[in-house]
């Protein structure tokens, strides 16, 4: 269905990129909005509980990083490699989160969590012109 020419032109952006030979690559869209709907369900009606919040964010994120790792969705590995990283840097925050929160109640604590996080979001950006400039040179 996907090789269909009046398909294609509705719909080929939506799987450009994707590797078309496996079902749960195909469904990459799909789980992408599904989380975000997700993170915007629970930040709207869970607004009081922020625990609540950031314990169904780590699990969502959980779920997303073993998602891309078994459907390897993308026809580039580099592409697949990067959204797996970044997916992985987005858990690493998520964890930073629970850190800067009232579960810890020591601000020199809090204030060396805020440098990690600092950190773990410097080395992704890094990473992510890296590849975009090296990416460029080829």
């Amino acid at each position: 269905m996907l090789k269909e020419k009046e398909f294609d032109e509705t719909w080929g952006d939506f799987y450009e990129g994707l590797n078309e030979k496996s079902k749960w690559a195909l469904m990459y869209n799909y789980v992408f909005i599904i989380r975000r709907f997700l993170f915007v369900f629970t930040a709207f009606y869970w607004y009081e509980l922020v625990s609540i919040q950031i314990g169904f964010f780590v699990l969502t994120t959980e779920f997303y990083c073993m998602y891309l790792i078994h459907a390897r969705p993308f026809t580039s590995k580099s592409a697949t490699l990067q959204e797996i990283f970044n997916e992985l840097t987005i858990f690493f925050v998520s964890y930073h989160m629970i850190c800067i929160t009232d579960f810890v109640r020591d601000a020199g604590t809090k204030f060396g969590v805020g440098y990690s996080l600092i950190f773990t979001v410097g080395v992704n950006i890094f990473v992510g012109i890296s590849n975009v400039l090296f990416g460029a040179v080829r």
